[in-house]
């Protein structure tokens, strides 16, 4: 959403990602790429982040969240691959 604080794909408290071009109620492709401490995210192909200081990497839980009252995240064909 334009004038988003954190807009979609951004690292909270780290950084934040250029607004990516996506059209409302469209399903978008978002791709994270991590390695070590390095970041990428990509949205439609389109890099909208990257970071080189991510610290405590380490396998846990992934977080997708939406965060204004009355809208809604769906999410489909999510797939998580160690590469």
């Amino acid at each position: 959403m334009e004038g988003a604080h954190y807009p979609t794909g951004s690292l909270y408290y780290f950084k934040r990602a250029v607004y990516p071009r996506i059209e409302a109620e469209k399903w978008f492709l978002m791709q994270l790429i991590v390695k070590g401490t390095y970041c990428l995210v990509r949205i439609n192909g389109e890099n909208v982040l990257e970071y080189d200081e991510l610290e405590n990497v380490q396998e846990g839980h992934l977080e997708l969240q939406a965060h204004q009252p009355g809208r809604w995240i769906e999410l489909k064909h999510i797939r998580i691959k160690q590469i």
